[in-house]
């Protein structure tokens, strides 16, 4: 029957507005209503009312609604669908572009075939390292932060492989060790690689004292394997024993003697010493080393030592202590 519009109210369409007509029968109306037989529709899209006539009895038969103007519906504003205009986002992890490497060195009783981390002891200061990059190029530790403890940190360190070297050694020690690295091939330092999977390498760095048969013979006792013994670079040549390289230029001290300069004013470096074995590559071609290996016989005496020394840098039996 005619009983009413059906007004949609959905999840699109929450609110929903409209004008209703009231039409009168008769001349009066306008425009003339059209009487005609309803047609029987389920959902008819106009209300049938009947008007009575003035003098005359009601019809029984109703009469169909004449068509109004249209008027411009009004403007609804629905509130938008979740799923009508979704917002992409990216579920992308920006990857780091540089890293950090930090160290701590250590300073240990033991040597290195009694080596035990338990009796070692951060130090705060007494060292020189540094990191070399695939390309050659060197961060010094003036290039780093050193904290109060010791701590030494390199920031903002492009990615990629280096060499970690400590030409400086703590006083008493002769040599370096750091077991979550790997040697390099030609034992010139230790390899550490910052990626964009882990940009922050961290690891300790122990400096051991010699070996109780070469403490012994304090003569031969070269703790920083610079090419001089200990004794001659205190009461002879005033260099740092400590150090391999008293002036910082980038030549060992013995390398430098070796060369004629001095190794205690950094001129700039008289030549190139690939391998940091205390001997250039020049020397190298001469004694018959390999340049890029600094212990060529592998018999644990860098080269430029065994030839301060006198020992034969090229057999392994020939070594400074036996």
């Amino acid at each position: 029957g005619s009983a009413g519009y059906l007004i949609p109210i959905t999840a699109d369409r929450a609110d929903y507005a409209l004008e209703v007509y009231v039409f009168t029968a008769g001349e009066a109306a306008s425009p003339a209503p059209e009487v005609v037989e309803p047609e029987a529709t389920e959902n008819p899209s106009v209300i049938l009312i009947e008007t009575p006539v003035p003098g005359q009895s009601p019809s029984p038969t109703p009469t169909r609604a004449a068509t109004a103007t249209p008027r411009q519906a009004p403007i609804v504003t629905a509130t938008p669908r979740a799923g009508e205009s979704p917002i992409i986002s990216s579920t992308a992890v920006a990857r780091p572009r540089r890293g950090t490497v930090e160290i701590r060195i250590l300073g240990c009783v033991d040597e290195v075939a009694a080596f035990d981390p338990a009796n070692c002891a951060q130090a705060v200061g007494g060292f020189d390292v540094r990191l070399v990059s695939e390309e050659g190029e060197i961060l010094e530790l003036a290039d780093a932060t050193v904290g109060e403890d010791g701590l030494v940190t390199w920031q903002n360190v492009p990615l990629g492989s280096y060499l970690f070297q400590q030409p400086g050694l703590l006083p008493g020690t002769a040599t370096y060790y750091i077991p979550d690295l790997q040697l390099a091939n030609n034992g010139a330092g230790y390899v550490l690689t910052v990626d964009a999977d882990e940009p922050v390498a961290s690891f300790d760095v122990f400096n051991l004292p010699p070996s109780p048969a070469a403490a012994g013979d304090t003569a031969l006792l070269d703790s920083d394997a610079d090419g001089l013994p200990d004794a001659d670079e205190t009461a002879v040549y005033g260099t740092d024993p400590a150090s391999a390289d008293s002036d910082l230029d980038g030549v060992a001290d013995g390398a430098e003697l070796d060369a004629g300069t001095n190794p205690l004013v950094a001129d700039g470096p008289a030549g190139v010493d690939t391998d940091g074995d205390g001997l250039l590559d020049a020397d190298e071609t001469t004694f018959g080393t390999d340049p890029g290996i600094a212990d060529s016989d592998a018999d644990g005496w860098f080269d430029g030592a065994e030839v301060s020394i006198g020992t034969d840098p090229l057999d392994a039996a020939s070594f400074p202590v036996g």
